[in-house]
């Protein structure tokens, strides 16, 4: 229903700043008054023996109302979201394993979220801080069936990551974009470090003990984004009209290097990429 709203979408929720100074970790928290958010976490894992795993795990966030509607309808906070885990886990040289992404509303008491320590739960899937006054070191915990191939297939991760580097700030210290009131707040912290002695994933049962990883973690959240919505002021509304509205989304990609240096590229969707996405099959659309 929020979609179909098109881009008064945006109407009513938290409106982006011009500008903003991050505290962290209070900062990490979900910021459920704006429209729309996600904690993100991905990387390679290694066992002792060398085996490699690729490891995502998101919880996107969405407000179904702006916050006055939501009290007026008597929604508490958490009552008024919708989250949605994402969960992979894929085996170098074999399969990716996707789980069934299940969206869950706040009304069924499954959402739960605690600033101190951190602990952000969808059911038994849980992003969680082992150390007061910091999201660092962190356990995540997530389970799921893969059925894409017409079997069911669980897979699970028990993982604990410990901060090396500081926060970087992306987009312009933070802000990225935030313009007329909508757009997002995005900030990274790279170069997480596995913990062996308490870090497993199963497969289908078969589980693997981890000597090594790498992570990336992902904090976004905004207003106006996904899905979009017009800045306030009438000459950036009327600007935004001046070509044709894209296909939406993005591509994003990260590097760890071994060095300890890392990258992360991402590319909006554009109109004059479209026939690039959603491509299945052997064809492919060319250079």
């Amino acid at each position: 229903i929020n979609t179909m709203l098109g881009l008064d979408s945006a109407k009513g929720y938290q409106e982006l700043p011009t500008d903003i100074t991050f505290s962290f970790p209070e900062d990490d928290r979900p910021w459920f008054e704006y429209q729309t958010g996600w904690h993100f976490f991905v990387g390679s894992a290694f066992t002792a023996a060398g085996d490699e795993y690729g490891v995502q795990l998101m919880f996107w966030q969405a407000a179904l109302l702006p916050a006055q509607m939501a009290q007026q309808a008597g929604l508490s906070t958490l009552e008024n979201q919708i989250v949605e885990i994402h969960f992979a886990i894929s085996r170098a040289g074999d399969r990716h394993y996707r789980a069934k992404p299940y969206v869950v509303a706040g009304t069924t008491g499954l959402i739960g979220f605690t600033p101190e320590p951190f602990n952000y739960a969808l059911g038994k899937n849980v992003m969680r801080s082992l150390q007061p006054g910091s999201l660092f070191p962190i356990q995540l915990r997530a389970w799921g069936k893969d059925n894409t191939q017409g079997d069911d297939v669980t897979i699970e991760i028990n993982l604990t990551l410990n901060q090396t580097k500081g926060y970087v700030l992306n987009g312009d210290q933070g802000l990225a974009p935030s313009c007329g009131g909508v757009g997002t707040l995005y900030y990274s912290v790279p170069n997480l470090q596995l913990a062996p002695a308490v870090s497993v994933l199963r497969i289908d049962g078969q589980e693997a003990q981890l000597a090594s990883g790498k992570f990336w973690y992902d904090h976004q959240w905004g207003t106006g984004f996904m899905p979009g919505g017009d800045p306030f002021p009438e000459v950036l509304r009327a600007a935004s009209r001046l070509d044709t509205p894209g296909p939406g989304g993005w591509d994003w990609l990260a590097i760890q290097f071994d060095d300890d240096t890392e990258l992360t590229l991402s590319a909006l969707h554009t109109n004059d990429n479209a026939q690039f996405y959603g491509q299945t099959g052997p064809g492919t659309p060319g250079v």
